[in-house]
Formats: C-alpha cells, structure tokens, sequence
C-alpha cells in the first residue's frame, strides 16, 4: 500500500504543477492584452488561492482567475518613473 500512496502523491503534485504552468500562462496573457504587452515580458506569480500578481511593460497587476478566465483587480506604473 506504502507505495499505491506514493504513486497518488506524484500524480498529483504533476496535476498541480500542469495546472500551475497553464494559470502562468493564462495571466500572461491577459497582463499583455490589457497593456498591449508580449507576454514574453511578463512574469506571473502566484499569491494565494485565485490571486494572481503580473509584472512586465511597466505595470504590475492583480488578478483573479476563475474557469480559464482573468479579472483584474489592481493596477499599477512599475518600475518606471511615473509619479
């Protein structure tokens, strides 16, 4: 049994990672069309549970991300020298 459980572990910490690399992507995505952004130039971490924070092409955002879908919370001038 020892190892059935160690199997189901793997398995999902795979699901999790698949998952995780695909909600990166889809902030990605959204962070670049709301700032007319490649993507390639954005980065995307996550905060907790839905919560999501992109940074690239001078903005930092804040999402919440439900079914494939983005809504932004929160956004603002990045590293740039904007008042």
């Amino acid at each position: 049994m020892p190892i059935a459980r160690i199997l189901a572990a793997l398995l999902s910490m795979l699901a999790l990672g698949t998952c995780a690399a695909r909600n990166i992507a889809l902030v990605q995505e959204h962070h670049g069309r709301e700032f007319r952004c490649d993507r390639r130039y954005v980065r995307a971490e996550h905060v907790e549970g839905e919560r999501w924070v992109s940074r690239g092409c001078g903005f930092e955002a804040d999402w919440d991300c439900r079914n494939r879908r983005c809504e932004l919370h929160d956004a603002r001038a990045h590293g740039m020298g904007a008042p």
